[in-house]
């Protein structure tokens, strides 16, 4: 019988005994910690598995039971909480505390009734999280996400909330796993795992094309929609592969995903920036690769690849490209440009006046000692694309080099002049050395994907221009051969000129064969320190 306070004495004995360590990591991000658990947004909070309790050491509060986290951290009645944790359409862990062993109710998944429409995931995932409306219309279509409906009496009133509902399916199309988000954007947030849910069944967003062999590996399904929109405004298509949420930061999924995919050979895990994150990754490499799979990994420009598509959306450039920070000086780069590269002093300094090159600094750690190392940074003028070459070479090759880049544009270096030839290079100190002695059009396009997007880009734009000249270095690339299991060097080169031959003949451009193999389209007479770049 209910008592004065709003709740039974069974019931407050079933919510006592739901196991805090088990309610709490199914609904926030954490890391394990040695024998204890922390919490990814709140590191100080701590739980401890062996007692099942928990302290809040920055706010200096201690959580014996289920009940007093849900009053204390998520503000939540004691009486709501108690009635919610001891409800019969729960899923949660109970601990016996006098034997301090754990008793999981083992029971068929129940998932949430579907709401009559799907307004507010639609409004929630387009316009909060700036997902792609064609990718949310797909995945409720094949029935992968719905929005759900369940209400809560509040005294005499009856609330009524909705949530995101993500599902895995096993082989035959069978939901075995799902998970909730809420669509609400202020208040608290709720995450969790429903009842009764597998979490080795991944929420997967299936390639349209047949025998795929690459995946995009993120830690939720909102980093796999997010990711799958950035290749869509990369003028990519996201139909080619599949993306696969981890649920988190195990791999039991993946797993269980490429026992059931045998023509996977890529694997590009698209994780979060975070420590916990880049820690595990370290172990997925290792592990995968020795698996005999092509391990690629992606990073965002800020937390995750959720915060860059809303920070395009909203035309934030500066943070999404998130160029590399300023030395106090640019010595490294006016040496290695006047030294190595032949360059006046006086026009690597407008270079750097005009803002199209600095020297920036990063600090690595390698071998337990920490390192600063200086790179040449090269940017055009809108900042919507970067690139960073380090100021060192090893056998004429660039050790380092790393992208900078604003999704949502075509990526390239663009030199604009008045004339109908136009000169592509794949290297900015070459592109400028070539820029300084023709008055021609130059466009340096560093990811080689983007190169026919970028031409025809500029072309469409530039009507005039009835000349290409290919002024590429010599590029291979290893391929991963499915069935000899070694990789086959590929003349990437020869398969990019081939692209843009082809372009030029269906739109009646000649195009010249300039790739750098001796240094054949600079006007300089040698390749050695002693050439002088003069404007």
């Amino acid at each position: 019988m209910e008592n004065k306070k709003g709740y039974t004495k069974e019931q407050y004995e079933k919510a006592k005994q739901v196991s805090l360590v088990g309610y709490v990591t199914s609904r926030y991000e954490n890391f394990k910690d040695g024998n204890t658990i922390k919490l990814k947004e709140h590191d100080s909070f701590v739980l401890f598995p062996q007692t099942d309790t928990a302290y809040w050491f920055s706010q200096k509060i201690y959580f014996k039971t289920t009940i007093d986290f849900m009053v204390q951290f998520e503000n939540s009645s004691i009486i709501s909480s108690i009635i919610e944790l001891s409800g019969d359409n729960t899923n949660y862990e109970y601990i016996d505390k006098k034997l301090k062993k754990t008793a999981v109710l083992e029971k068929e998944i129940r998932l949430p009734n579907k709401d009559i429409d799907n307004k507010k995931l639609f409004a929630y995932l387009t316009k909060s999280r700036g997902i792609d409306t064609n990718i949310v219309k797909f995945l409720v279509e094949s029935g992968d996400i719905y929005q759900s409906e369940y209400k809560v009496k509040k005294g005499d009133k009856e609330l009524s909330f909705s949530n995101c509902v993500f599902v895995g399916k096993d082989s035959v199309g069978n939901i075995k796993y799902a998970s909730q988000r809420s669509t609400n954007t202020k208040g608290s947030v709720y995450k969790a795992d429903v009842y009764g849910s597998n979490k080795s069944f991944p929420f997967v967003m299936k390639s349209s094309q047949q025998d795929v062999n690459w995946v995009n590996i993120c830690e939720s399904p909102i980093d796999c929609m997010s990711y799958a929109s950035l290749d869509i405004l990369k003028k990519e298509d996201y139909t080619s592969v599949d993306y696969l949420s981890l649920g988190g930061l195990s791999d039991k999924s993946l797993e269980r995903y490429l026992d059931n995919n045998k023509n996977i050979s890529t694997l590009n895990f698209c994780l979060d920036s975070d420590v916990s994150a880049k820690k595990v990754l370290v172990s997925f490499k290792e592990k995968y690769q020795n698996l005999g799979y092509t391990v690629l990994t992606d990073y965002p420009k800020l937390k995750d690849f959720n915060e860059d598509l809303i920070a395009i959306k909203n035309e934030d450039l500066d943070s999404i490209i998130n160029l590399p920070r300023q030395d106090i000086n640019n010595e490294k780069v006016i040496s290695y440009l006047t030294k190595e590269k032949g360059f006046e002093k006086d026009i690597v300094e407008k270079l750097i006046k005009d803002k199209k090159i600095y020297q920036s600094k990063n600090n690595i750690e390698r071998n337990d000692k920490k390192y600063t190392v200086s790179s040449c940074v090269f940017i055009n003028n809108d900042k919507t694309y970067g690139i960073e070459m380090s100021l060192y070479s090893k056998d004429g090759k660039t050790e380092y080099m790393k992208e900078h880049a604003n999704p949502e544009k075509i990526s390239y270096i663009l030199n604009k002049a008045d004339s109908n030839r136009l000169a592509v290079f794949n290297n900015p100190v070459k592109s400028i050395e070539y820029s300084l002695q023709n008055k021609e059009n130059i466009l340096t396009v560093m990811n080689m994907k983007n190169i026919e997007n970028s031409m025809i880009d500029f072309i469409n734009k530039n009507h005039e221009i009835n000349n290409i000249k290919v002024c590429i270095d010599n590029l291979s690339l290893k391929k991963l051969n499915t069935e000899t299991k070694e990789y086959d060097v590929i003349n990437y080169s020869e398969l990019i000129y081939k692209k843009i031959e082809r372009f030029g003949k269906n739109n009646d451009i000649t195009v010249e064969d300039k790739r750098d193999q001796d240094n054949n389209f600079l006007q300089s007479e040698t390749k050695t320190t002693t050439k002088i770049i003069k404007m």
